[in-house]
């Protein structure tokens, strides 16, 4: 494994575990208003809530802008999230300790995901969307309130809420430099050797399971298939689509809608369940791929370098999430982008019809 950045791991480090005294500061402004106000943003303003949210624009509002502005958003978090899961394993920061924490997270403190997330999701709907001035000070007030709200539930120190929006930042500037990746089919093959590549160059900690690796490759599979129908120009979009703002005349139809995309879709969570039970059978292919896949594999600070049998074991684990999660995020990104919108269009015509206002 290749040993990276240990003078700023020790910075970092260090960094965090000054800025920590400020969360106690914090909390002891705490009250309940405030502890149920800041759980529902920080539980808001996680990727799994975009993530659910992104496909709703493909069932309810299948319009080209729609799927235009909704593709660009899934390329942007899903850089994010490499981005920010690879620099949580490579420098494992802790989190705060002995602070009221109403949820645990199994993962490493620095950067704040949550924060990146919020701040290259706000720059991008500044940029792209150009709202309203009013609206434009209501995402950076967002913004402010979700990074405050990590420190204020205990699950980051400051430090690691400032990493987070430097990183947003960072996030955003790769994104400019690969929206103009060519929609050719050859390009495919090439998106497909270079998630390989950055999956098997993502650092890993042996021993200590996290789900940062996890995210990471299901990220990078969906938007193979995402980039991929773009090419093939199969994505299922509708013409004369009807405003937004139409839909509220019809909540029956938006709610049947969304239950029935939503229940199509689940279909590929219990397709990555099956993936990794049937992966889990083929030890010798995970091993083959982790030893050639750790041979450049940045190393994780909390690491030892010699192997123990823990590490081995989530050797394989980490092996298993390599392929059935990276073939379960494709499948889960058709059901999600072909069949549900497929399905939704035919059963439930009238929500696409221009004269839904009427």
């Amino acid at each position: 494994m290749i040993i990276l950045f240990k003078d700023l791991r020790d910075f970092l480090y260090k960094s965090v575990i000054k800025s920590m005294p400020s969360v106690y500061k914090l909390q002891r402004k705490k009250n309940k208003v405030l502890d149920i106000f800041f759980l529902i943003i920080t539980h808001l303003a996680g990727v799994g809530v975009y993530c659910a949210l992104i496909p709703t624009a493909w069932w309810i509002h299948p319009s080209s802008e729609s799927l235009s502005i909704s593709n660009d958003l899934l390329y942007l978090i899903s850089i994010t999230t490499y981005l920010g899961n690879f620099m949580k394993n490579l420098f494992a920061c802790p989190r705060p300790s002995g602070v009221w924490q109403p949820f645990k997270e199994i993962d490493f403190g620095l950067p704040s995901t949550h924060t990146m997330n919020a701040v290259a999701n706000g720059i991008f709907f500044i940029v792209y969307l150009k709202p309203k001035l009013w609206v434009c000070l209501l995402i950076i007030v967002y913004v402010f309130i979700v990074a405050i709200s990590r420190i204020y539930m205990g699950v980051h120190s400051p430090a690691d809420v400032i990493a987070g929006a430097l990183l947003g930042l960072v996030s955003m500037a790769f994104f400019e430099f690969f929206t103009g990746f060519p929609q050719k089919w050859y390009f495919i093959p090439v998106m497909l050797i270079c998630h390989v590549i950055l999956l098997s160059l993502h650092s890993l900690c042996f021993t200590r399971y996290t789900p940062c690796y996890w995210r990471s490759v299901l990220g990078f599979g969906y938007i193979l298939l995402n980039f991929t129908m773009e090419v093939l120009n199969c994505h299922v979009a509708v013409h004369d689509m009807p405003p937004y703002s139409c839909i509220i005349h019809s909540p029956l139809l938006l709610l049947k809608c969304l239950i029935l995309g939503f229940s199509l879709s689940s279909i590929g969570y219990f397709m990555l369940k099956l993936l990794q039970l049937l992966f889990s059978h083929l030890p010798s292919l995970l091993d083959w791929y982790s030893t050639k896949a750790n041979i450049i594999r940045i190393h994780c600070h909390l690491d030892p370098l010699e192997f123990t049998p823990e590490m081995n074991h989530n050797r394989l684990i980490y092996a298993n999430e390599f392929f059935s999660t990276y073939i379960g995020a494709i499948f889960i990104a058709w059901m999600c982008k072909y069949v549900s919108p497929t399905v939704v269009q035919k059963t439930i015509p009238e929500l696409f019809q221009p004269g839904l206002c009427l």
